[in-house]
């Protein structure tokens, strides 16, 4: 149920891209920490919507300033790891 509504209706609003979502998404959970599994579920899923490791590195680096570098560094790690899944297709590994 949660699933549906926060897929179903949340990101199915008009007012961002899915895009933009998911790159809130990253900030936000880069920023919190502690979220290793949704940060590797939600950087594969970022990764299959066209977003570019180019991207993701610039979503970093604004982590690094205003959230924490230790935080994106290991957020980092993670993204890195989810880039190697996409590029090898092993998309259920998330």
């Amino acid at each position: 149920m949660l699933i549906n509504s926060i897929y179903g209706n949340i990101y199915q609003r008009g007012v961002l891209t899915t895009k933009e979502r998911h790159i809130a998404t990253l900030s936000a959970l880069i920023a919190m920490g502690g979220s290793k599994r949704q940060l590797s579920f939600q950087g594969l899923a970022a990764y299959k919507l066209g977003i570019t490791k180019e991207e993701i590195q610039e979503i970093l680096i604004q982590n690094a300033i205003f959230s924490g570098f230790t935080r994106a560094m290991n957020a980092a790690v993670l993204l890195d790891e989810a880039y190697k899944k996409y590029v090898q297709g092993k998309d259920s590994e998330a």
